[in-house]
Formats: C-alpha cells, sequence, structure tokens
C-alpha cells in the first residue's frame, strides 16, 4: 500500500479523556459555548442577506480578517441553526477568524440552489471591500448536509471560487447506492434529488467522485458509531483526496456517534482543529504526516 497524505488521529474517549480539560475554555454540559468574552472584539455586521449572520472584528483599520463560512445541517429540509451554526461561533472567533453562518437556501426541487446560495456568498464575501476580509483566507466549515454542501463547494465550484480550505463533521459525500445501501443517506438524497434521480445525477452530486488537485485541503472528523450516515463517506472522500495529493486531516473518534451532543464535549477535537486551522494561514509551515491507512 503506497503512503498517503493523510494526518490520522484516532481519540480513545475513555473516561479520562471525557474528563481532561485541556485550556479550561469550554462549558462541559451544555453546547459549544465558551468561556471567551468575543463580543468585546468582534460584532455581528448587518448584510444585505438576512439568511447570513456575520461576525467581524471590531478593530478598526486592522489587517484583513480570515474568515470561516458555517453551513448547518439538517437534511435539506432545515437548518441546525444553533447546535451546527451560531454554537460554533465563539470557538472560530476564538481560532482567529472572522465567522459567518448561511441558512443556506434550501433546495424544492433545485438542487442547484443551495450551491448557488453559497457561491453568491462567498462571492459577496470576498468582493465587499468594506468588510476587511481577506479573500485569500475565506474557509468553509459543514456539518452533515452542511458537510456535503461544503464538500460541493469544494469539488464543483470553478478553482477561483473554491474556499481555501474545508472542515467537515460527519459529511455525506455520496448520493450513490453502495455497501448494502448505507453509503448515502436516502432522505438527505430524497430531499436533494427526488425520489428518482438518475444515476448521472446521483454521481454528479457525489462529492467524492469530483475530487480534483484543486480541491482544497480538508479536516474530517468522523466517528465510527455514526448509525446515521456511514463513515464509508469519509473514507470515501478521504480515498479521493489521498488519490489527487490533496492535502488532509482525519480524525475518527471509535465510539463517536452522530450530531452535535455527542461531539460537544469533545475537547481533543477542538483543540486538533484550532492547531490545523492556524496551519492553514501559514500553509508552507504545514506538514502532513504521511501514514498508512488500515
Amino acid at each position: 500500500m503506497k503512503p498517503l497524505k493523510t494526518t490520522l488521529t484516532v481519540l480513545l474517549l475513555s473516561l479520562l479523556s471525557q474528563a481532561c480539560v485541556y485550556e479550561d475554555e469550554f462549558e462541559t454540559s451544555h453546547g459549544s459555548s465558551e468561556k471567551y468574552d468575543w463580543n468585546e472584539r468582534y460584532e455581528k455586521t448587518p448584510t444585505p442577506d438576512s439568511k447570513l449572520h456575520l461576525y467581524l472584528p471590531t478593530t478598526p483599520n486592522a489587517a484583513p480578517s480570515p474568515l470561516i463560512l458555517i453551513l448547518p445541517g439538517g437534511c435539506y429540509a432545515y437548518h441546525a441553526k444553533d447546535y451546527e451554526g451560531t454554537n460554533w461561533v465563539p470557538f472560530v472567533l476564538k481560532s482567529g477568524y472572522a465567522a459567518a453562518v448561511l441558512e443556506y437556501d434550501l433546495p424544492w426541487g433545485n438542487p442547484d440552489s443551495p450551491i448557488d446560495h453559497v457561491n453568491r456568498t462567498i462571492s459577496y464575501l470576498k468582493n465587499t471591500s468594506e468588510l476587511n476580509i481577506d479573500p485569500e483566507h475565506i474557509g468553509i466549515m459543514g456539518f452533515s448536509a452542511g458537510g456535503h454542501l461544503a464538500s460541493l463547494i469544494s469539488t464543483q465550484t470553478d478553482k477561483d471560487s473554491r474556499p481555501a480550505f474545508q472542515v467537515l463533521f460527519y459529511p455525506i459525500t455520496s448520493m450513490e447506492d453502495k455497501h448494502t445501501n448505507t453509503f448515502t443517506h436516502k432522505v438527505c438524497r430524497e430531499n436533494l434529488l427526488g425520489t428518482s434521480p438518475s444515476s448521472s445525477l446521483k454521481a454528479k452530486y457525489s462529492s467524492y467522485l469530483n475530487i480534483d488537485p484543486n480541491t482544497p485541503p480538508a479536516f474530517i472528523a468522523v466517528g465510527n458509531k455514526d448509525n446515521t450516515v456511514s463513515v464509508e463517506n469519509s473514507y470515501a472522500y478521504i480515498d479521493a483526496l489521498n488519490q489527487n495529493n490533496i492535502k488532509n486531516t482525519i480524525i475518527i473518534a471509535p465510539k463517536g456517534d452522530h450530531g452535535y451532543i455527542e461531539w460537544s464535549n469533545l475537547t481533543n477535537v477542538r483543540q486538533t482543529l484550532r492547531k490545523w486551522l492556524t496551519d492553514q494561514l501559514s500553509p508552507e509551515e504545514n506538514q502532513t504526516i504521511q501514514k498508512e491507512a488500515h
């Protein structure tokens, strides 16, 4: 087996590791709210799009800010905008990025509608000079169906419009039926593509099939006990990234399940992700470990 360009982290979720607090900044029982008064340095900024919630630095004349655009999950039927959206804003801000949460357009019969909305949003963030956002350092973060959408943006838009990096939590990356029909999430697929999509349509919206050398670096967090979205989605995506020599990091939680509640207190994940996000601001210093996957 040839070396892979994947940094692989396996979290051993013992009682000891769950009780360990590294930075004393996370609430231990409710959500991802951090003990960090980010309101002093950031403020919610009005935008022309009422579905875009933007948080920018308050410091005048500061250097342009890197930014992470957050796409909540919700099976393409609704938005889990709190626990997979605004609850992550303090973490993003503490990591040195401005933050944006988008309640993207739902498909309602048009699978390109959410993609178009995200693309318009990225264009707005890149090209509106008064926002003072660094256009070269706009990354995307998505959860579940939002992770699928983030992966589509990372693989199906033109090179100049793609994000600088992608962060995917328990993402869907396939619309196909494989591995005893557990590869895709059938309800999400139906909400996005309809009840009887063609093979070509399923392939088009299977992001793992559309990775190319212009795909941005990826950070993926997934649980081996996820009974909602098969971990095969993440493994297929990582394999395709490796085939195209795209740097990537995957965190596998052996006892991790799907959704926010099960991940809310995994400070190990946040520490690893924060270091990875810091590395994205200086990619030439970001050394990827080559490791055999088994």
